[in-house]
């Protein structure tokens, strides 16, 4: 790319700065802290942006400065009173972009991690903008966690027998975003013991996707017991799990007489 790219960038923020200045000459707009901090934002996000526009190939540079770029013209917008979800979704695009283009630049074998990012901040970006809008504050949790579980979930996908650990966030974030979303419903008193259920099946499909986690088994079964132990229903499961070992040794006596009859 041609590194006199860095020289347009540094102007048109140049022309922003002046334009603001004349704005606020003729009283049209007051420098309020926002005002300055978003200047602030720019300048930095020049410094980043020309580094990465003078030599493409070095893509680090690129993270500050979008990331600075996108929330410097969201606060830029925001104290012109542009509304809010239109300044957050800004905001979070600036945020999010680095991240897919280095993903989709380096290619998913090895751009991999790029998508862990990209995912999370689009999924809250897009969260934090249904709100905005006027939807209940849960389908942020919804969005969040679920849209977060996505990229982790793409990684598993990949390859399934070395990517096996993907399925560990991947699975505990989905749950969590429906289970503290659909918290309303089945009651708050369920929330810790679904969550928890949640993620012991997390760990059960990763014994079922490869044998050889059999380690997995150990941390399902014991969040498992530890969810029954905080349910609403535990004082009755107390009664019943001494219930099913009778039963279950009362069986156990009864094959083996059974077998030498």
């Amino acid at each position: 790319m041609n590194k006199n790219w860095w020289r347009v960038i540094a102007g048109l923020l140049v022309i922003m700065v002046g334009i603001i200045l004349l704005l606020a000459q003729f009283e049209l707009i007051t420098f309020a802290g926002s005002l300055w901090g978003s200047l602030a934002l720019l300048a930095m996000s020049v410094v980043f942006l020309s580094l990465w526009f003078s030599n493409a190939a070095e893509w680090w540079p690129l993270i500050p400065g979008s990331i600075m770029f996108g929330w410097g013209v969201a606060t830029l917008l925001g104290a012109f009173g542009v509304l809010g979800w239109l300044v957050v979704l800004i905001g979070f695009i600036g945020s999010a972009l680095p991240f897919f283009y280095i993903f989709f630049r380096q290619g998913a074998k090895e751009g991999w991690w790029a998508l862990i990012p990209a995912g999370t901040i689009s999924a809250w970006g897009l969260g934090v903008v249904l709100t905005e809008l006027g939807l209940p504050d849960p389908v942020l949790l919804l969005v969040g966690f679920v849209g977060s579980a996505v990229p982790f979930l793409f990684i598993f996908s990949m390859n399934r027998q070395s990517n096996w650990w993907a399925l560990i966030p991947g699975g505990v974030m989905g749950f969590m975003g429906l289970v503290l979303t659909l918290g309303e419903l089945a009651g708050e008193e369920w929330i810790a013991t679904l969550v928890l259920l949640g993620i012991a099946l997390v760990f059960a499909l990763i014994f079922v996707t490869g044998r050889r986690n059999w380690w997995a088994l150990i941390p399902a079964a014991v969040l498992a017991v530890v969810a029954m132990g905080v349910s609403p229903v535990a004082t009755s499961l107390w009664v019943a799990w001494p219930a099913l070992l009778i039963l279950f040794g009362a069986f156990l006596i009864v094959r083996t007489l059974l077998r030498r009859a």
